[in-house]
This record gives structure tokens, C-alpha cells and sequence, in this order.
């Protein structure tokens, strides 16, 4: 029997130090040569990424993305992507000779599974992962980390998220669940799809006969990368999912443990773009006086209402606010013509209000 075509997809910036090995063990897969489909996003790349897999392994079919977007290469990556399977590794991963044969018969044999992953096993021997589970206050954490593999994972069984270090996913799985959410970035992006992926009734699946080696934040070490979007997606994550939770969430963040209520306030913009945009109007309005009163105590009321008036503008609910100030503007000459053609010009775009010294008569402006 024929085997199905399967797209495997490597996300990359600046991993050339990764790319020889993770492409030289997906061009060593048991698999029929003329069934894979390589494929490399790559996220704006100055180490000479592309032009070394294209001289390299010129069977790897690359993409550029306009931004470094993590999940936004992903989508890319899907929408060219030519098979069956559709899988999704990251650069700094091997995988062994029987990986891809492992998921595809899972797959195969239980058409309810949307998406399959194997054992990932760290550079030492260690598990790094057989999927993620849930923590107390909304964390998540890899299913085995640092653990010595003793035998123990070694039973195919469905899990509720799966580990993206080294995945597989049905065609019509990502078809029906929609596309890889962008506003995470990255990092969280796989919770939030396989959370979507249960809700429209797939099944997710974890193997031992499909092993994978990944050198863990091989692509971010020496970075508060993880840290941050980890921590800030949890907010979006949750404002998606779990909005009454939302308001506790902050004081239970790594960010106001740590004292870096900055980062808080940074995330907060998205965080309550996406509370709005996918929950109904009831639950918004339970959830944001909540919030209010958390953010409050924490920035005080002026920063609030600042943040709120900045977020009306931001879903298009109000104009941006502007302000000309002309300290003669009573007196209507040349200068005055200006500012007022200014106004003119930007009155469509924002909310202006004229500051002057002394009382002016709007119609005499306009005349």
C-alpha cells in the first residue's frame, strides 16, 4: 500500500547551527523519499540560513515570512504545503529513522486522532516531553521533563496537548480547527490549538515508537524570549478560553510575583483585545470591572482609564484624540488659516479639540 504524501515543516531563524543535522535526519526517515515534502519557513534569517539549505538540500522547498512570527510561518508553511500529514518541527530537533512511519500508522488506524506526537527526548537521554499538562493557576508543563526514560511512557495513549517540538497533524484536522492563532506568536500557540482541536471533538495522541532528540531552547537560549511570551500568552490564552479567570491570573503571573508590573501592563492591550473579540458581550462585561479593580490597585486609576481609552481606539470603537494648541488662535490670522486647514484635513481620522488662551467662536474658524 502506497504511503500518503506528509509535509513536514521547519520553522527557522537563524538556526544555521541547527539545519545540517535536523535536515540530513528528516532526508534519513524510513519513509519513501518521493512521499516527503521538506519544507522550511524561514523568519528573516541574516546567517545565511537559506542559502545554505538551498545548496545543501535542495529537495527542501523554502519560504520567506514577512515577519518573525513563529506561528504566522506556520500558517505559511500549512497553506504550501502539499500532503496528507502535515507536520511540525523545530529546527533544533533530529528525529530517528522510524519517527514519521510511527505517527503516520497511528494516524492511520484511528481516524478520530487529529494530530499524533512521539517521545522527545533531550541531547542527554532524558524525556523532554510525551505531551503537556495543566498546573495549578492556568501553567503548563512538559509531561516527563528531565525524567530518566526507564520504560515508563512507553503506551500509546491520547493526551489533551501535545509537545511541537517534533508533531504530526491530519490534513482535515488543521482544516477544520483553522489556522495556527498568530497574535501568540509564539510559545502557548500549541496549547491554545490543541484546547481547539478537543473542542471540535479531535482526538490527540501520544506514541513511544516515534523518538525524537530536541536540544531544548536551542533556538532561544540566552534569552528571556520563552520567559516573557510564555508568561504573556497565558493572558491571551486564558482571555480566549477561560475568561473568568482572567482577573485572578494577574496576580498569580510570574510578572507580578517578580515584580515586573511592566510587563504586565504591556500584555495587557492584546490581552483584552482578544477578551473582546472572542467572548460575548455578557461575559466581557463580567470580567472587565473585575479586571478593573485588580489593575487599579496595582496602577492606579488615571493609568486605567488611560489604558482603556488607548483599548477603544485600538477595536475601533472611538477615534484617537488629538489636541492643536495655538495660543493665538482668537486672533484668526495667517498662521490660524494653517492650523485649521490642518484640522480640516485630520478631522476624519481623530477626535481634535482646539486649546487656546481665550474664548473663539468655532463659525468664525470655519469662515
Amino acid at each position: 500500500m502506497k504511503r500518503p504524501v506528509c509535509s513536514l515543516i521547519v520553522v527557522n531563524y537563524n538556526g544555521l547551527g541547527h539545519l545540517k543535522s535536523c535536515f540530513a535526519a528528516l532526508q534519513n526517515l524510513a519513509y519513501p523519499r518521493s512521499q516527503l515534502d521538506l519544507i522550511m519557513v524561514d523568519n528573516g534569517s541574516r546567517d545565511g540560513s537559506i542559502d545554505f539549505v538551498r545548496k545543501t538540500f535542495p529537495a527542501v522547498r523554502t519560504f520567506v515570512n514577512t515577519e518573525n512570527n513563529f506561528a504566522k510561518a506556520l500558517n505559511l508553511g500549512v497553506a504550501q504545503a502539499k500532503g496528507q500529514y502535515i507536520g511540525f518541527l523545530n529546527n533544533d530537533v533530529t528525529v530517528e529513522p522510524q519517527w514519521l512511519n510511527g505517527l503516520v500508522t497511528l494516524l492511520d488506524e484511528r481516524s478520530s486522532a487529529g494530530g499524533a506526537a512521539g517521545k522527545i527526548l533531550l541531547r542527554n537521554g532524558r524525556i523532554n516531553s510525551v505531551g503537556h499538562r495543566q498546573l495549578p493557576d492556568f501553567y503548563f508543563e512538559d509531561i516527563g521533563f528531565e525524567e530518566e526514560d526507564r520504560g515508563q511512557y512507553d503506551t500509546i495513549s491520547e493526551v489533551e496537548w501535545l509537545c511541537w517540538v517534533a508533531v504530526l497533524f491530519r490534513r482535515e484536522c488543521l482544516q477544520d480547527v483553522g489556522p495556527v492563532d498568530e497574535d501568540f506568536v509564539m510559545y502557548f500557540e500549541d496549547v491554545d490549538f490543541a484546547t481547539r482541536c478537543r473542542a471540535r471533538e479531535w482526538k490527540l495522541l501520544y506514541t513511544p515508537l516515534a523518538v525524537a532528540h530536541h536540544e531544548f531552547q536551542g533556538s532561544s537560549r540566552g534569552t528571556s524570549i520563552p520567559y516573557y511570551f510564555c508568561n504573556r500568552n497565558r493572558f491571551l490564552y486564558l482571555a480566549k478560553h477561560l475568561p473568568s479567570t482572567l482577573p485572578q491570573s494577574i496576580t498569580t503571573s510570574h510578572f507580578f510575583i517578580n515584580h515586573q508590573y511592566n510587563l504586565i501592563f504591556d500584555c495587557l492591550p492584546i490581552t483584552i483585545k482578544k477578551l473582546i473579540l472572542h467572548n460575548e458581550v455578557r461575559m466581557v462585561q463580567k470580567v472587565l470591572p473585575k479586571m478593573c479593580e485588580t489593575l487599579i490597585s496595582i496602577y492606579g486609576p488615571e493609568a486605567v482609564d488611560r489604558l482603556f481609552a488607548r483599548m477603544q481606539v485600538i477595536l475601533g470603537h472611538r477615534k484617537m484624540s488629538l489636541g492643536i494648541y495655538d495660543h493665538a488662535l482668537h486672533l484668526i490670522g495667517g498662521g490660524q488659516k494653517y492650523v485649521c486647514t490642518m484640522a480640516s484635513i485630520l478631522q476624519d481620522e481623530f477626535d481634535i479639540t482646539y486649546i487656546a488662551n481665550k474664548e473663539v467662536d468655532r463659525d468664525d474658524l470655519e469662515s
